[in-house]
Formats: structure tokens, C-alpha cells, sequence
């Protein structure tokens, strides 16, 4: 009997681990990071390497990542021409754009603002940065009740987010 007892005792650690390998992916338990880069705009960010990338828009502006288990969990960074919208506001003139407020600084000590968006649904960390020529975003986006877990990862992975010298 103490045979059978020993054995139940060891399956049900078996089953509980596999179990827990079965659920939703844990931030705290992502150790391997991969680096997108983008040519287009020069700029790059770290993103969990188990992540999926999702179809690279045909402007090539930028990527989006989403976790594999649940793809509502998202990274994405992109850039745009700030010359193009500049021509847009003036031919749209109530089209008012405000300064960026910069409340933020990378490890690479570009400074600027930070967002974050608690939603009723989805909530977001949003990243912008901006040079004389060119916006940089980046946005992480979960499902609202997994925001508090996902946060401390999204804020290094914010930290890291890097603007390279245009060639």
C-alpha cells in the first residue's frame, strides 16, 4: 500500500508539471530575447524569442510580435516620416499636433514620452520618440487582467529600445 501511495504521490507531481508547462507563458519566465532590427528607419528592440512575428508590413515600417499562447499579448515598433505628416497638418490646419511631453529616457539616453493606457478590455505601454526627421514608436498591448504581470517586462524592454546612426 505505502508502494501505491509513493507512486500517486509521484504522478501527481508529473501531471501538475505538465499542467503548468500548459498554461498561459509567465514574463518572469522569459530569459532568451532575440533583436528586431529595422533597416528602413534604423531603428531596434529587444522581443521574447518564443514570440511570433506577424506578416512585416509591404512599407516595411516596422514589426509586430505576439506571444504564441495567446496572441492578444503583443510588442510592436514602427517609425514614420515626420516630414510627410508635417506636410498633412499644414494642408489639414485643424489638425493641431502637440509637443511631445518627454517623461521618459532609454539606456541609450534618448528621451521621450511614455504612456500608459489601462483600457477596459486591452491595456498598453506606449513608447514615442521623435528626431528631427522621424517619429519611432512602440507599443505593448495585453489583455487587461494580465497588464500587472506583462508591465515590469514591458518597462525594460521600453529601456531597451535603440535608434541607430542612419547610414
Amino acid at each position: 500500500m505505502g508502494t501505491l501511495i509513493k507512486s500517486y504521490g509521484v504522478t501527481a507531481i508529473v501531471i501538475a508539471v505538465v499542467l503548468s508547462a500548459c498554461g498561459p507563458s509567465s514574463p518572469k519566465k522569459m530569459s532568451r530575447f532575440e533583436i528586431y532590427r529595422n533597416k528602413r528607419y534604423n531603428f531596434e528592440f529587444p522581443y521574447p524569442a518564443e514570440w511570433i512575428a506577424d506578416t512585416e508590413p509591404a512599407n516595411r515600417d516596422g514589426q509586430a510580435f505576439s506571444e504564441p499562447k495567446n496572441p492578444d499579448i503583443q510588442i510592436r515598433g514602427w517609425a514614420s516620416n515626420r516630414q510627410q505628416e508635417d506636410k498633412q497638418a499644414k494642408q489639414y490646419p485643424a489638425k493641431e499636433t502637440e509637443p511631445l511631453k518627454q517623461n521618459f529616457s532609454t539606456q541609450q539616453g534618448t528621451a521621450g514620452n511614455l504612456k500608459v493606457e489601462i483600457g477596459t478590455e486591452i491595456s498598453s505601454i506606449t513608447l514615442t520618440l521623435k528626431t528631427a526627421d522621424i517619429q519611432y514608436n512602440w507599443r505593448a498591448q495585453t489583455p487587461n487582467q494580465r497588464f500587472s504581470e506583462y508591465y515590469p517586462l514591458f518597462y525594460r524592454l521600453a529601456g531597451q529600445y535603440k535608434i541607430n546612426p542612419q547610414p
